[in-house]
C-alpha cells in the first residue's frame, strides 16, 4: 500500500509529496526499505529532475545489499539526463540491470545526444540494435539532432 501510494504520487508529479510518503510511513512504522521502495523513491527523483538524490538513493540501495532493478537503474540514468550527467549517466550502464534496460540505455543516449556527444549516443543505439532492443522515438530524435549540430 504504502509504495502504491508513493508511486502513485510520483507518477503524477508530485515526487516531493511520493518522497514524503515514503520518509513518513518508514519512519512512523520503522519499516525498512525494499527494492520496490527505492525504485518508487529513485522514480520521484528523476520526475523532480533531482539526479544527486537519485543517485544518493541509488547508492544507498546497494550500500544495503540490495541489487537494483532495470527500472531502478534506468530511472536514475533518466534523471542524469535531465541534469545534463551524461558522464553519470553512462557510469550506470555497466550493470547487469542496466544492460537488458532499453529505458535506461535510451535515456543515456539522448543524455550523450543533449550533450553534443553524438558519437558515444550513436554507440548505444548502435549496440541496443545488435542486442535487438527497441529504440524509443526519443532517444533516435535525441541522437539524430545531435548528429545535425
Amino acid at each position: 500500500l504504502l509504495n502504491a501510494a508513493a508511486s502513485a504520487c510520483a507518477r503524477g508529479s508530485q515526487w516531493s509529496s511520493a518522497l514524503c510518503i515514503l520518509a513518513e510511513t518508514l519512519r512512523d512504522h520503522k519499516l525498512k526499505m525494499d527494492v520496490v521502495s527505492f525504485g518508487t523513491a529513485i522514480t520521484a527523483c528523476d520526475k523532480g529532475s533531482r539526479w544527486q538524490l537519485a543517485l544518493r538513493f541509488l547508492q544507498d540501495m546497494t550500500g544495503r545489499s540490495l541489487t537494483p532493478s532495470g527500472p531502478c537503474i534506468g530511472a536514475a540514468v533518466s534523471a542524469c539526463e535531465k541534469g545534463s550527467q551524461w558522464q553519470l549517466a553512462l557510469a550506470l550502464l555497466p550493470t547487469k540491470a542496466a544492460v537488458g534496460s532499453s529505458a535506461a540505455l535510451g535515456a543515456a543516449a539522448s543524455a550523450c545526444a543533449a550533450a553534443g556527444q553524438w558519437e558515444k549516443s550513436l554507440d548505444l543505439l548502435s549496440s541496443m540494435a545488435q542486442a535487438s532492443q527497441p529504440i524509443d522515438a526519443a532517444a533516435l530524435g535525441s541522437a539524430a539532432l545531435a548528429c545535425e549540430r
